[in-house]
């Protein structure tokens, strides 16, 4: 079964702990456009979720490259929105961070910021 929320967020840290929130719970994002959340029930759990900002639009060759990088380790791109994209990976395959190093999360940190 699917679920659709509306809703409006412009934080994407409180906007990612929510839908891991509801993952947890069983519902797991499967589609996103502006402020229109789509879920589908899943087991409990079963993902975790991170939102990205790409450095250019979801249809650059840039960011279609970098996003194929990330399906090949085995990290779902949900949904693209804009700049933004929705990523998913299964909970049973260990932590999910794409940025592990210091240098690029501070990097990322400040293209959010400027956007």
């Amino acid at each position: 079964m699917k679920k659709i929320i509306h809703k409006a967020y412009w934080n994407p840290d409180k906007e990612q702990q929510w839908i891991n929130e509801l993952a947890a719970k069983g519902l797991s994002l499967s589609d996103y456009s502006w402020c229109r959340y789509v879920f589908e029930e899943t087991e409990p759990g079963k993902y975790i979720y991170q939102i990205e900002l790409l450095e250019k639009g979801a249809g650059s060759p840039e960011s279609e490259l970098y996003l194929h990088f990330l399906e090949d380790a085995k990290v779902e791109v949900v949904a693209t929105y804009m700049r933004w994209a929705f990523l998913r990976k299964k909970a049973s395959d260990g932590p999910f961070a794409v940025y592990s190093d210091c240098n690029s999360k501070i990097r990322y940190l400040n293209r959010v910021k400027s956007f």
